[in-house]
């Protein structure tokens, strides 16, 4: 696996902006690695253990149709494992786990796939509903 973003950079630029006092959210990129996740969730909350900051996460429900375009046109500093880019199965049982996670640590889903008809609609709903 190569690495796809510089960890030391990010936790400069956040340290810098924590500093200034008007950081009062945190937006997650998505990812398909939970334990590098879990890892900068609690460096952000022990730096930033005074400050009273919003987190939230990007989430896509899997498709057949988002594993081809990501396939396709991979974007930049994001990584979704061969795991997930090759087994729809896999894919659900990770965002599962990520949906778990959001939960676990007051993260706000943010849903960025698309859910404009009822079946799409249908199935944001069925990874909500297994975690509440």
């Amino acid at each position: 696996m190569k690495k796809y973003y510089n960890i030391l950079s990010e936790r400069e630029r956040f340290e810098r902006k924590i500093s200034t006092g008007l950081v009062n959210s945190i937006w997650f990129q998505y990812g398909t690695d939970i334990k590098v996740l879990q890892n900068e969730v609690t460096y952000l909350k022990n730096i930033a253990k005074d400050e009273k900051l919003n987190l939230f996460g990007s989430l896509f429900i899997p498709s057949k149709q988002f594993i081809a375009r990501f396939k396709f046109r991979p974007w930049k500093e994001v990584y979704i494992s061969e795991k997930c880019l090759y087994a729809l199965d896999d894919f659900f049982d990770f965002t599962s786990d990520l949906v778990s996670f959001y939960k676990n640590n007051n993260i706000t889903p943010l849903i960025e796939s698309d859910f404009s008809s009822s079946e799409k609609l249908d199935s944001v709903y069925s990874f909500l509903e297994n975690e509440t």
